[in-house]
């Protein structure tokens, strides 16, 4: 497994396979608005001699060298590069952390303020475009359709907080600027977690799968097909080692139960083809997060009758 999911997965990658540039635009977007301020980081590290601290280069090699070897890998996902926000974090606190004296200069206060509140209004005015006035066209309004409630509380938090930054700005206030900021980002993770969360759930439809394959796979021995999926276990109490080829299938026992997302089943890939497939019977069918997760046993060795 360790093999498998690091070294082969980085280097004759299977899925998720992306270009090398890719964690930048994940960066970007996973810290934002915090990433805009990356390249006046860089700036302050550089000029300010903050780089010959022992304790800011360890923190720009735990950035960094995660980041550059990970960006080497085939296969790319955002929270691969998770751990190295928290490091990110503490050198923007270096940068940040003169703003909290009262003798700063406005001109800093208002070029880092700027930053974060046009950070904040550009995505919040987007939103509120969207949910309030219908803006994106017909498809755009309804696939965001059943979220529109927490969507557009979330667009009234944003806006919200920009005019409160602007109103720091003005106010010459630039050791609130940050608490501002983080506070709006809270209340709106806060809303999306809870109630946005809740809604996207039950769209995911791994609850439904649960209730329609627990009768099925009740004292089975029950099998993944390739990477396995948490949403489509998670709910059944039931560990799902992973199977990779034909000949691992081959294997399956008369009462076993394999379980499959029709994307990776009909690949013609690991031994699978259209002759190969004959072999098995898919005995349950379920929508699932845009996909269907297909519940699978074995036709030659199968007795009639039992599901």
């Amino acid at each position: 497994m360790i093999i498998h999911q690091n070294l082969e997965r980085a280097l004759h990658a299977w899925d998720h396979i992306q270009p090398f540039w890719r964690y930048a635009q994940y960066l970007a977007g996973d810290f934002f608005p915090w990433s805009l301020l990356l390249p006046a980081l860089a700036l302050f590290l550089w000029k300010s001699g903050a780089r010959r601290s022992p304790l800011a280069r360890f923190l720009v090699l735990a950035a960094v060298v995660p980041f550059l070897l990970l960006s080497c890998s085939q296969s790319k996902q955002g929270k691969y590069i998770l751990m190295i926000y928290p490091f990110l974090a503490l050198l923007l606190a270096a940068l940040l952390q003169p703003l909290t004296v009262e003798a700063v200069g406005g001109t800093r206060i208002r070029r880092l303020g700027g930053l974060l509140a046009g950070a904040l209004a550009v995505p919040g005015l987007a939103l509120a475009a969207v949910t309030f006035f219908h803006a994106g066209g017909a498809k755009v309004q309804d696939h965001l359709a059943l979220y529109q409630g927490p969507l557009r509380v979330c667009a009234v938090i944003i806006l919200l907080g920009s005019l409160s930054v602007v109103g720091r700005i003005m106010a010459h206030e630039g050791r609130n600027l940050v608490r501002e900021t983080a506070l709006t980002l809270g209340l709106v993770f806060l809303v999306a977690g809870t109630w946005g969360f809740h809604l996207l759930d039950a769209r995911k439809g791994y609850r439904e799968w649960t209730q329609a394959v627990q009768p099925l796979i009740r004292g089975r021995r029950v099998f993944f097909w390739q990477t396995v999926r948490s949403g489509a276990m998670v709910y059944t109490d039931h560990l799902m080692p992973e199977l990779r080829t034909f000949d691992e299938l081959d294997r399956l026992g008369p009462d076993d139960r394999l379980v499959a997302l029709r994307r990776d089943w009909d690949l013609d890939m690991y031994g699978l083809n259209p002759g190969t497939r004959r072999r098995f019977d898919v005995i349950l069918r379920v929508p699932v997060g845009g996909g269907e997760a297909l519940l699978i046993r074995r036709i030659s060795d199968s007795p009639k009758g039992q599901p």
